[in-house]
């Protein structure tokens, strides 16, 4: 089962959201590839080993609002960035890194796109509907947008670096948007 960190009460709406998406991805990876995945909602995090391990960093953010009979909504698109890791740059001389981050791309495209639990961030490890309780009112909100989420693109292989960090990784990025809206009281 994917290793990811359990969603907490404070935790902010944005961590919320990068936390399902890894479940989904790491989900997806398992059950095509065996074996464990690692998750991580944040993108600077490297690890000596136990891959492949993805993470989440949030991209820009839009935002929109809107006034509809009776209530007020606050929409937002968050850019969610996913960087799936399978080896270091230096294991393997034939091309092991790179067939493996290959055999994640359809795992991970059938977990978001062509399960309609991923396309609502739903997984094994959350399997409930995306909420978030106000702390002002205290109104359980549902945040995720009825769209889902949507795959933009893939980078392709790439020679992963992160400043401070020993090694160079083998691994690939995904552009996710995630459609966010929040509803804010009626007038």
């Amino acid at each position: 089962m994917a290793n990811i960190p359990a969603i907490v009460a404070d935790d902010p709406l944005e961590i919320r959201v990068k936390k399902r998406i890894v479940a989904v991805a790491c989900e997806g990876i398992e059950a095509y590839l065996g074996g464990a995945c690692d998750g991580q909602p944040y993108g600077f995090h490297w690890q000596e080993s136990a891959f492949p391990y993805v993470t989440a960093r949030t991209g820009p953010v839009t935002f929109d609002y809107r006034a509809e009979l009776g209530t007020h909504v606050h929409a937002a698109t968050m850019k969610i960035v996913l960087r799936i890791i399978v080896a270091h740059l230096t294991e393997g001389y034939r091309g092991e890194g790179e067939a493996l981050l290959d055999a994640t791309i359809q795992p991970v495209r059938q977990a978001f796109m062509c399960n309609p639990k991923g396309i609502m961030l739903r997984s094994d490890t959350f399997p409930y509907e995306p909420n978030w309780t106000d702390s002002v009112t205290g109104r359980t909100v549902y945040y995720l947008s009825a769209i889902g989420v949507n795959l933009e693109s893939f980078s392709g292989h790439k020679a992963l670096a992160n400043a401070g960090t020993p090694g160079i990784q083998v691994g690939g990025e995904w552009s996710i948007s995630v459609p966010l809206e929040l509803e804010i009281g009626g007038f």
